[in-house]
């Protein structure tokens, strides 16, 4: 918690950097214009202005906090962001306890591995949540969060609407939509079919209303900077190339169902913002605070005990190369690299222990109302 205040006191006065896009992005979705944004909105709103890449269920969430003025909404936003990535932690924590009840893990190895790869995480959140405030980001981080507890405690409705909602938040979350096949059985196709449900309940409208929404997100581009992944894997070209986002959602959905086959499902939230890392023509430093949240998680659970290993190759290999070089090519391979061997150790580092169902859930699927 102290380390979280403290972040936030230095990072406050430089905050807020991205939040004029959710402000003026829920004014248009609900028919405004704000001041030089002519265009229509609503309905039309990703079609005309394809620089939102940002989804519905968040420009909702930011026309909420609008009702505090946008100064006033800005605050209370970053706020309630920082206490939702304290929130994310303290579930995570609850998650580890379930699944590992009776083994022979000693509190010393969890409380470690919690300080290294918490500090990791909530310095990127911050960033995240303060600096950038990109409220998108974090509903989608918090929703597949809920969505992998849902999965854990075998409640597959609630996971696939979790899933569904989290792209309605931020449409990179589909990467990690492999988290709706980890349930067993018919369960899993419980948890699919909803997650489509609300995806194309949400998304639906827009193009229905207006068909050139499709080509406008399809043909916005970013400029492909030095020290990207994207670069780092050979991709020279000046801005996003029309086949990358598309490969990052494609590519993580393929490691995310690999990783459900090897019985490492905890693993796709990593694999899923690691492959985003890996090909996004940008390098943005609130990228990593999904990355770092679902390495930890594995961190946690992924070994006989837990044992901070990828947090740490997190930390030397994308956050603290940025304060001790500005080598944009030493960067991109760092970043790069970094994702790999995150990834390998995901799919096929050997695992002492089982998938890590909490015990009294192994085995059962709820069919009530909560899933």
């Amino acid at each position: 918690m102290l380390w979280t205040l403290l972040l936030q006191v230095v990072l406050y006065s430089n905050s807020g950097q991205s939040w004029h896009f959710f402000a003026n992005g829920a004014i248009l979705l609900l028919g405004g214009h704000p001041p030089g944004l002519s265009r229509p909105g609503g309905l039309h709103l990703y079609a005309n202005y394809p620089q939102l890449q940002i989804g519905p269920l968040a420009l909702l969430a930011a026309a909420a906090l609008l009702v505090f003025t946008t100064t006033g909404g800005w605050m209370i936003a970053s706020l309630l962001m920082t206490l939702t990535g304290m929130a994310v932690l303290l579930l995570l924590e609850h998650l580890t306890g379930g699944a590992r009840r009776g083994d022979m893990s000693t509190p010393w190895t969890s409380t470690l591995t919690m300080l290294v790869g918490g500090a990791s995480f909530l310095l990127s959140w911050e960033l995240l949540a303060v600096h950038f405030a990109h409220l998108d980001d974090v509903l989608a981080l918090v929703l597949l969060a809920a969505a992998g507890t849902a999965v854990t405690y075998r409640c597959p409705t609630l996971a696939g609407v979790c899933v569904g909602l989290a792209a309605d938040a931020k449409p990179w979350a589909l990467a990690c939509a492999a988290l709706t096949l980890a349930l067993p059985g018919r369960a899993r196709w419980r948890a699919v079919a909803p997650a489509l449900i609300v995806v194309v309940l949400a998304w639906a409208p827009f193009v229905v209303a207006d068909p050139r929404t499709l080509h406008a997100a399809a043909s916005f581009t970013i400029p492909n900077v030095r020290a990207s992944g994207l670069r780092a894997l050979g991709v020279t070209v000046a801005s996003t190339p029309g086949w990358d986002r598309p490969a990052q959602i494609g590519i993580g959905c393929l490691l995310g169902a690999a990783a459900v086959a090897r019985g490492r499902w905890q693993a796709v939230l990593a694999l899923g913002i690691g492959t985003r890392i890996a090909l996004d023509p940008s390098v943005y430093t609130y990228y990593t605070a999904g990355l770092a949240l679902g390495l930890l998680w594995w961190d946690l659970i992924g070994y006989r005990q837990p044992a901070p290993v990828l947090s740490l190759l997190c930390l030397a290999g994308i956050t603290f190369p940025l304060v001790l070089t500005h080598d944009p090519r030493t960067l991109g391979e760092l970043r790069l690299w970094s994702v790999l061997l995150a990834t390998a150790i995901l799919l096929a580092a050997p695992r002492d222990r089982p998938t890590g169902w909490p015990r009294r859930t192994r085995g059962h699927v709820r069919t009530g109302p909560g899933g």
